[in-house]
Order: C-alpha cells, then sequence, then structure tokens
C-alpha cells in the first residue's frame, strides 16, 4: 500500500499506511504515496503521503495529502514552509568505493556479523564454562553460580569492548558537523548505533538511578550532578550532548543532536542547563535548553529555536506556553 518515488529519504518509526482497524474491520482507504525526493524524518504520521520534494520534519502528522511540491512541514498541526531547492540534480558527492562500502555494511556487518559476534560471545562463555567446570555431581550450586560469573564477566566485558571502547572509537565528538549521506562517516555512526543500542546493549539496568549518569559518561556526554532520566536511549548523539546539574529527563525523552539535510548527516552541539526539565515524551532537536525552562509532554522543538531560561514551553513545534504555572507530568 506504500509508492515511493524516486530519491526518497525515510528514517525510523515513521507510520506509512492508512491501514485502520475500526470494530474488527480492516480498511486501507488510500495508497501512501511519496513523491521523488520526499524527506521524512523520525515519527511522522503520513497516512496519504508527500508530494514530490517535499520535507517531513520530526513527530509530525499530516492525515491528507498535500497538494504543493517542495514544501517542508513540521510539527502537530503543521507548520510549513517552503523548503529550499538547488539548481539540477542533487549528486552524490561520495565515492563509489564509499558507497559499496555503505551497503555492505549496513546490509550485511550491521545485520548478520556484528549478531554473529555476539553469538560468538556467548559460545565463549559455554566453552570457558566447560572447560573450567566440566560435569560433576559434587558442589552443583557452587559450580553453578561460577558458571553463571563467568557468562556475567564475558556479558560486561564484550559490553565494554564493542560498545563502549569500540562503539566511542567509531562514533566521538571529533565527527564532522556535516557529512555526505553515504560517507564513511555516516558509516561508522551506523555501526555504533547498532553496537550501543542493539547488539552489545548494556547489561545494567541503571534507568532512574545515580549510575544511569555514569552510563552516559561512557558513551561521551558531559553531564552534571544530581541527573535524573527514565529512559535507556534518551541522548540520540551523547558526544554532543553538555547537561548542567538537577536535569530531569522524563518517560520516554529525548535529546537528539543530528538531521539528516539534503542528503548530509549533519550535528550540532546541543547544551542543557542546570534545572532544566524534559517531561514524558518531549524530545529536543538540536536546540539548547536554558536554564530552568521546562519542555512539556510530547512537545518538540525546531532546530536552532533554543528555549530561554526559566520559560515553560509547549506544542510542536515548542512555543512559550500563555498557563506557565500550570505543568502536566
Amino acid at each position: 500500500t506504500v509508492d515511493q518515488g524516486h530519491g526518497c529519504f525515510i528514517a525510523s518509526r515513521n507510520i506509512l499506511t492508512s491501514a485502520t482497524v475500526d470494530q474488527g474491520h480492516f480498511r486501507v482507504p488510500c495508497v501512501t504515496n511519496l513523491g521523488d525526493h520526499s524527506f521524512v524524518g523520525n515519527d511522522n504520521c503520513l497516512p496519504a503521503g508527500l508530494p514530490e520534494g517535499s520535507f517531513c520534519g520530526l513527530n509530525t502528522s499530516l492525515p491528507n495529502r498535500p497538494q504543493q511540491r517542495n514544501l517542508g512541514y513540521f510539527g502537530t498541526p503543521a507548520m510549513v514552509f517552503k523548503r529550499p531547492i538547488k539548481d539540477g540534480p542533487q549528486e552524490e558527492t561520495t565515492s563509489r568505493t564509499a558507497l559499496c562500502w555503505f551497503h555492505f555494511s549496513t546490509s550485511v556487518i550491521d545485520i548478520f556479523i556484528l549478531r554473529g559476534l555476539k553469538g560468538m560471545v556467548l559460545a565463549a562463555s559455554f566453552v570457558m564454562s566447560r572447560y573450567y567446570f566440566p560435569a560433576t555431581k559434587t558442589w552443583v550450586l557452587g559450580v553453578l553460580c561460577m558458571v553463571m560469573l563467568i557468562y556475567l564477566i564475558m556479558n560486561i566485558t564484550s559490553w565494554l569492548v564493542f560498545s563502549v571502547f569500540f562503539g566511542r572509537f567509531l562514533y566521538n565528538e571529533s565527527a564532522p558537523t556535516s557529512s555526505a549521506y553515504h560517507s564513511r562517516t555516516v558509516t561508522r555512526w551506523f555501526t555504533s548505533i547498532m553496537l550501543q543500542k542493539h547488539v552489545f546493549t548494556s547489561p545494567f539496568r541503571t534507568v532512574g538511578s545515580f549510575w544511569h549518569a555514569h552510563h552516559f559518561r561512557l558513551r561521551g556526554a558531559r553531564i552534571g550532578k544530581r541527573f535524573f532520566c527514565m529512559h535507556d536511549i534518551a541522548l540520540i548523539d551523547a558526544p554532543f550532548i553538555s547537561i548542567g546539574d538537577d536535569v530531569i529527563v522524563d518517560y520516554d525523552a529525548d535529546i537528539r543532536c543530528h538531521s539528516f539535510e539534503d542528503r548530509q548527516l549533519k550535528f550540532s552541539p546541543v547544551k542543557i542547563g542546570n534545572r532544566a526539565r524534559i517531561m514524558a515524551a518531549a524530545k529536543v532537536a538540536r536546540s539548547d535548553v536554558g536554564e530552568g525552562a521546562v519542555l512539556r509532554p510530547s512537545s518538540v522543538t525546531w532546530k536552532g529555536s533554543n528555549l530561554e531560561a526559566n520559560r515553560v514551553y509547549q506544542g510542536a513545534p515548542a512555543v512559550e506556553a500563555l498557563d506557565p504555572g500550570v505543568l502536566t507530568s
């Protein structure tokens, strides 16, 4: 039920279908039609699609397909703006070798080889446990505890080696602030994300605890005192994030420092001031947050629209609230 044109870019967690289920009936009212060179960011709902050359940002809902081409949409209800158009067709700026490596890395290495590596770690744990503790009829409980300890040590070691150290080697604060989509920088970024969030995930459940800040620091974030966070992957681009003291990041809220624009991956540092509060399901996207600022639930900042100190913001895109004294947790 999706008709996709040429040269489209589609990020993750988008709803690209008009399918509905109502009172036991499944319906598909229309085909989702994405015109040529459409750009779709994260977490958007586009049941009818987009016309040619359209841009759709973050957390945007468009129940109907717009008619005019080459426009941008952001927020719910969507803010409409003109999308800059470059003269002539957009050309790929990376070499053929980098392009081939990008597709091999994202289709083979990230999907099969990294998971195979994870399986090898599990197999190594099994071999070690059988070597050091062969079948025995005595001290069964003690042997069981030692075998569990081997698996735990291997799990922690593999996480530190592959997710923390190697992941930080692939992607850190020295990454270029702008890179072509199929460049080696983007390939390394994808692999780092796969290692840290999907394959060698943290063996510790630190959400909501004192240790959660240390978990993000290992990934490169700079975090002050008394940081409280209720989301495992709240800091999407940890090496580019600086957080002050007494900051709260609530359930499903996140802070991101990247965007894809004109087939370029762009990063910009984000600074969160002291006593700032990012409430449930809110998203800070390439924007600074001043001291004591509050971003209400499900709100989304617009790139470069910094939140001023001691103000309350809401909406998508976020604007200053008319009733700042009322907070919804």
